[in-house]
């Protein structure tokens, strides 16, 4: 019984961190899913409770739009891939390779 729920418990923290990473590195994507899926769910000819799981998982059409970052690109008039420049003080990084230690100068 106790291997069961321990099952049950990892089966629903791995779906968890599944559907947390989809959502986070496929917002497009994983928003067109979730709208399909209520779609499915709140047609006319589904039981009450159906539907009204759809309508609550149904995404709002409200958040996004242009210059949100979102990545929506649904309009095509997004600018070319190029991200605008900070402004400020902001400076790039450098990377300067540490110098190779010998071993003899360590023991000496």
């Amino acid at each position: 019984m106790a291997a069961l729920a321990q099952a049950v418990i990892l089966g629903a923290v791995a779906l968890f961190a599944l559907v947390f990473a989809v959502r986070r590195l496929l917002p497009t994507t994983s928003t067109r899913a979730l709208a399909r899926l209520a779609e499915r769910l709140d047609a006319p000819a589904q039981p009450r409770w159906s539907r009204r799981l759809g309508q609550w998982l149904r995404p709002s059409r409200t958040g996004g739009g242009c210059g949100t970052g979102d990545g929506c690109s649904q309009c095509g008039s997004c600018a070319g891939s190029e991200a605008p420049r900070p402004s400020g003080d902001a400076q790039p990084l450098v990377f300067v390779r540490k110098p190779a230690d010998n071993a003899t100068s360590r023991h000496s």
